[in-house]
């Protein structure tokens, strides 16, 4: 289930990115900071959807390389464009985003380890009294 919220927004952010943005409500909305915190959710779903196994900066590179290719796309519909400022917006907070979500990440596996390893010597100082 993890997998596929972060394949919809995907879907989402693409039709976003394609649609005339006459005919989307939130369009009138400061558009870079809708790019930089869509970003920030898009990083933080891809962390929860596959935590590290597919690396860091693999993932940082294929969300860019997403974002970049929204952007191509964009150059060829007539009622889009093509825009630099929009990519940069994407990248900080995709970097935003990866920096939130593996320290919320790392803080969720500490805290887990912690309490195992408090629940294991717990149950290592028992007595069996049979």
């Amino acid at each position: 289930m993890k997998k596929v919220q972060f394949h919809l927004l995907i879907i989402l952010y693409t039709w976003l990115g394609v649609a005339p943005t006459d005919s989307i409500f939130i369009a009138s909305f400061n558009d870079l900071l809708l790019h930089f915190a869509g970003y920030i959710i898009l990083m933080n779903s891809c962390i929860f959807a596959y935590g590290t196994k597919v690396g860091k900066a693999a993932m940082f590179g294929l969300l860019l390389l997403y974002s970049f290719g929204i952007e191509i796309i964009q150059y060829f519909i007539p009622y889009r464009e093509f825009s630099l400022v929009d990519l940069l917006a994407n990248a900080l907070g995709l970097i935003v985003g990866q920096i939130i979500g593996l320290t919320v990440l790392r803080l969720s596996e500490r805290y887990s380890f912690q309490s195992n390893t408090v629940g294991d010597e717990a149950r290592d100082n028992t007595i069996d009294i049979d």
